[in-house]
């Protein structure tokens, strides 16, 4: 969903129904950097229209729609944006999870990039049991606890940090 184009006059996703009369309400926009242009999502699919490797994450796009000029980000910018104002203190007082633990987990998600995927369950080479995927969380975990604890980085199961 990071793609997706989220309108800034009413915070809801940018969908096909507000470019064209005849599209679905259920389809949704995001902007592909390479050609410039709107590009629809369906959802029933698990599919963009045409060529999509080139989507824009971060930014702000002014679509014409039925109804005027909007302009538009992406879900993955806005969500940023919001993490940005979560410092670890801030997260600590709030939810109670301590600030040792908060980096941890974000440096774990950094290292163990891409950690997500837009493959379906039936596409992917190798299928993870629960157990391995526990077992590696530990170990990752403990791993990275002590290493917050020296402040020295932890090196990365997946070679070198991009």
């Amino acid at each position: 969903n990071g793609p997706l184009l989220v309108r800034s006059d009413n915070g809801r996703l940018l969908t096909g129904r507000d470019l064209s009369a005849s599209d679905s309400a259920q389809r949704y926009v995001a902007w592909n950097e390479a050609k410039q242009r709107p590009m629809l999502f369906d959802p029933a699919l698990g599919s963009y229209d045409g060529d999509n490797t080139e989507l824009a994450l971060f930014g702000e796009f002014m679509i014409d729609t039925l109804h005027g000029t909007v302009g538009c980000r992406p879900v993955f910018d806005l969500t940023a944006e919001v993490c940005g104002r979560n410092t670890p203190e801030r997260v600590e007082t709030i939810c109670g999870v301590g600030r040792d633990q908060v980096e941890s987990a974000a440096r774990m998600l950094w290292e163990a990039r891409p950690v997500a995927s837009a493959l379906r369950p039936h596409q992917l080479p190798i299928r993870v049991t629960q157990y391995e995927l526990r077992n590696t969380c530990h170990a990752r975990n403990t791993d990275l606890r002590s290493s917050v604890r020296q402040r020295t980085p932890t090196p990365s199961l997946y070679g070198t940090p991009r």
